[in-house]
């Protein structure tokens, strides 16, 4: 059971771990690469949508803006995943643990 479990938080952990680093380094280096990816006439931005206004400097600023708070919340939000990783498998490898010593520890019910 623990293994199923820890493969399912191991999942996805890696997949916001990579997520946000992805996040994080794809805002800070958007200005390089931004050129690149075509866009249409019809084609809306987030920036956009979100009253930022349209155009190459508001879309740069916001996705740098991005970028810098994922690099800044990075250690953070890698620590969190950690922690529940290590929660999951202490609570799972342990709980078994802890109940027999409690119940070992417990009155029988016997006087003697």
């Amino acid at each position: 059971m623990h293994a199923l479990v820890k493969f399912i938080v191991s999942i996805f952990a890696f997949t916001v771990t990579v997520g946000w680093w992805a996040a994080a380094l794809g805002g800070l280096t958007c200005w390089a690469w931004d050129w690149a990816i075509p866009r249409g006439p019809d084609n809306v931005d987030l920036n956009t949508m979100i009253g930022l206004g349209s155009g190459t400097g508001p879309r740069l600023l916001m996705y740098i803006a991005v970028g810098v708070f994922c690099a800044l919340s990075l250690p953070m939000v890698v620590r969190g995943v950690a922690l529940l990783q290590a929660n999951v498998s202490r609570m799972m490898l342990t709980g078994v643990a802890s109940a027999r010593e409690s119940a070992m520890k417990a009155p029988s019910g016997f006087i003697g």
